[in-house]
């Protein structure tokens, strides 16, 4: 079964040396996975889109190019924050819990906005910026033409930025792949961040991700497992948290922050039979939780930051783990 061997390859890698650059090398050389494809860049550039759609929604006097912006684990290739710089930001802090940035990606990314300028943005129904295709040779470049200022390795759970310094984060399939207890601390660090008037907006994909290399496997296969086996099976190099749509609104509340939007890919019926055969583990049933709160496939979520909110994170478990 594919999922398998990617678990076992990716579980070898992960504890070789310097194993995040035999990865990279994997998904170029082998598995030929970057640089992205079209439609995968497209939907990576869409999403910078969606974020920018839910600012104007709930801050509809902000200005985007005005406002500083903030995103962690912003990987490799930088589709998103180009995009937003595409989209009118002039000024962006993105970091990593380790030195992700690949320039030959990065450049990549640069001569796909600006040979394909016409058609992003009829996919992205924006008015797009006209990127300058010139290739990056460091990160200097990338600050003075783009404003994007990256910082790795650095930890989200305390960063040194600034308090009140941000106006806008922006979190995009990062945090299905953060344990809960860590993700707990850099929440609190994001509410430290963010300026009066700031916003957060998160990107959350709730499926198991082997589904997408895997036919055979459904995106609640791994819901069938205790937290100690699934361990066995979850790779450090793609680690998913595992955690259910109502513990992530948890998490947010219980950090001091108001949430403003959520909007649910609720499972559909097919959804629904696949859950009621699947042996889920009793860590995911609870009484106050229905089949369809279990199913849910991905969650959008938009918050602000309360003042004056004692911060107590409490879940139920399978929070185990760390960033590594």
């Amino acid at each position: 079964m594919k999922w398998l061997a990617k678990a076992a390859v990716q579980g070898t890698i992960g504890y070789l040396p310097r194993s995040h650059e035999i990865n990279y090398v994997f998904q170029r050389k082998v598995t030929k996975r970057l640089p992205r494809g079209e439609e995968d860049f497209d939907f990576h550039a869409e999403t910078a889109a969606q974020h920018v759609r839910a600012l104007r929604r709930h801050r509809p006097r902000a200005q985007l190019g005005d406002l500083r912006l903030y995103e962690f684990g912003s990987g490799w290739d930088l589709i998103g924050a180009i995009a937003q710089w595409a989209l009118g930001a002039n000024s962006q802090v993105l970091i990593d819990i380790r030195d992700n940035v690949r320039l030959e990606l990065v450049n990549h990314t640069l001569s796909q906005f600006s040979a394909r300028h016409e058609s992003l943005e009829r996919r992205l129904g924006e008015p797009l910026r006209h990127v300058d295709g010139r290739p990056i040779t460091s990160l200097q470049d990338l600050e003075t033409r783009f404003g994007i200022r990256y910082l790795a390795p650095l930890d989200a759970r305390a960063t040194g930025l600034p308090t009140a310094s941000i106006d806008f984060v922006t979190s995009t399939f990062t945090l299905e792949h953060i344990p809960a207890g860590d993700l707990a601390d850099i929440l609190t660090e994001i509410r430290r961040l963010l300026a009066p008037e700031g916003l957060m907006s998160s990107l959350i994909d709730l499926q198991d991700h082997y589904s997408y290399i895997d036919g055979s496997v459904s995106v609640y296969h791994f819901l069938r497992y205790s937290d100690r086996v699934w361990a066995l099976l979850n790779p450090r190099l793609q680690w998913q948290s595992r955690l259910r749509y109502r513990e992530y609104l948890a998490l947010f509340r219980s950090a001091g922050f108001a949430l403003l939007s959520e909007e649910r890919e609720e499972p559909d019926d097919e959804d629904l039979r696949t859950l009621a055969s699947t042996p889920i583990h009793p860590r995911f049933l609870h009484a106050d939780w229905s089949l369809q709160d279990i199913g849910v496939r991905s969650l959008a979520v938009v918050a602000e930051a309360q003042e004056d909110v004692p911060v107590a994170v409490e879940l139920r478990g399978g929070g185990a783990g760390a960033i590594s």
